[in-house]
């Protein structure tokens, strides 16, 4: 799976669409055993442009293994390669706050049960305050996993998250419809900067 991301990525930037930072479920067996690691770095190797647009989640379930310390030197080599690390669904797994000290990571995801609440119920909305304003501590990114509606929206930007993901914004597709996306995003973006040079 990783392979045809990469090279869909690949694609991409050969035909000069270039489609922001793409994420990934990283396997376990390729942070928790220096084998894996050694695979996935090969396969990363063969795709030096488009690792650089990769982010590599990772779940609070890894940290149930008992090769912590190559989970540790994994994730470390991974970001000295250029690649962003994701800590997903956070929250709702084994990681501690003692993880989060130890851990090199750029993005927290807050998983999706934590907005299921969000304008109903306030205690929804001081967790979900609360991880923003430990990311901030932190100094990584926040993401908002789930988002389904307008008003979760709305509350999410009036807390402070500005980066959100979930079927508010589109629904996962095949390749070529990803692929216009992009393309359709590129030329728009073109015709705006154009309109501001001729301002």
């Amino acid at each position: 799976m990783a392979g045809r991301v990469l090279a869909d990525i690949d694609t991409l930037i050969e035909e000069q669409q270039f489609p922001g930072d793409i994420s990934i479920n990283i396997p376990e067996v390729a942070l928790a055993t220096r084998s894996g690691r050694t695979d996935f770095r090969k396969l990363l190797d063969q795709h030096p442009a488009a690792r650089l647009q990769l982010t590599l989640e990772i779940t609070e379930d890894v940290f149930i293994q008992r090769a912590t310390d190559t989970i540790m030197e994994s994730i470390s080599r991974f970001r000295q390669m250029g690649l962003r690390v994701a800590l997903d669904d956070f929250g709702t797994g084994f990681a501690s706050f003692q993880h989060l000290r130890q851990l090199e990571f750029d993005e927290l995801k807050i998983d999706p049960s934590f907005l299921h609440g969000l304008g109903t119920d306030k205690r929804a909305e001081v967790i979900v305050s609360g991880f923003l304003s430990m990311a901030a501590g932190l100094g990584v990114a926040v993401v908002a996993e789930g988002i389904e509606t307008a008003g979760q929206l709305a509350i999410l930007q009036r807390l402070g998250c500005t980066h959100g993901q979930g079927f508010y914004f589109g629904r996962a597709g095949p390749f070529e419809e990803f692929r216009a996306r992009v393309c359709s995003e590129t030329v728009r973006r073109a015709a705006h900067n154009e309109q501001l040079r001729q301002a």
